[in-house]
């Protein structure tokens, strides 16, 4: 009972930080470790895991195809994405995280005219309705205090038949396994992140949202609340991270 309680007052906490719009701040903090501290603790699979969202995008003939990054951190999904399609679209970069956004920058020197980026919220993008082709998130949707209303912004934007892919952190469905994961979530990695960025709070961040996030069918139907059809996922390690895929109906409503 003493061990449940102090677990529920350190989700409040960073629960809190979240609500205080203070998230971000978390982040400028661990900028600098960022990529290499992904690599660290996902034994380079976060890697694959991008490679993999970049190939559901569908691209289109049109000339002008803009792909959206919602708290693109320090740009890996588009630095992938022009991996992937060095020629091809543009590409638009949002983050509150100004130390996040100085990181991606300098991955894009030679490439200002098709790759931004901007310290936006996700909540209100300031960007036209039904402008955007793609919209990709990568471990993002989490951090936001309000899912639903992310999702209907994400709707807002996108043009009618587009896509929104989304990765983010799960819970995998079977017992022995998720027994494994969560044990991982709340020893290993808050130890291991704390301790090379020097920020331990933002790991014990991580790792309690993962525990609370909605994921498989209860992300799948907040999506569908939204309207948005042909919903589905893809599971990596066991479940523990899930490629969300679906489109915006092209008669929208």
């Amino acid at each position: 009972m003493i061990e449940h309680k102090e677990t529920n007052n350190k989700y409040n906490t960073e629960m809190e930080l979240r609500q205080k719009g203070e998230i971000f701040r978390l982040f400028n903090k661990i900028a600098y470790r960022y990529d290499i501290t992904n690599r660290l603790l996902s034994l380079g699979r976060d890697a694959y895991w991008r490679r993999e969202l970049v190939r559901q995008v569908k691209i289109e003939k049109e000339h002008d195809f803009f792909l959206l990054d919602l708290a693109t951190g320090t740009g890996e999904v588009m630095k992938t994405f022009r991996d992937v399609f060095p020629d091809y679209g543009y590409l638009l970069g949002i983050d509150l995280s100004e130390g996040m956004i100085r990181a991606g920058m300098g991955k894009f020197n030679n490439e200002k005219q098709t790759c931004l980026f901007a310290v936006m919220d996700v909540m209100c993008q300031g960007i036209r309705s039904e402008k955007i082709n793609v919209v990709t998130m990568a471990f993002g949707i989490r951090n936001v205090s309000k899912i639903s209303s992310a999702l209907r912004e994400i709707y807002r934007v996108l043009k009618p038949g587009g896509q929104v892919l989304i990765l983010e952190f799960g819970l995998p469905q079977k017992w022995l396994k998720r027994k494994i994961y969560l044990f991982y979530l709340r020893y290993i990695l808050p130890y291991i992140g704390g301790v090379w960025t020097g920020c331990p709070s933002a790991y014990r961040y991580l790792s309690e949202t993962i525990c609370k996030f909605p994921s498989h069918e209860q992300f799948s139907l907040l999506l569908e609340e939204v309207g948005f059809t042909n919903t589905g996922w893809t599971e990596f390690n066991w479940g523990a991270v899930l490629l969300y895929t679906a489109t915006k109906p092209k008669e929208s409503r």
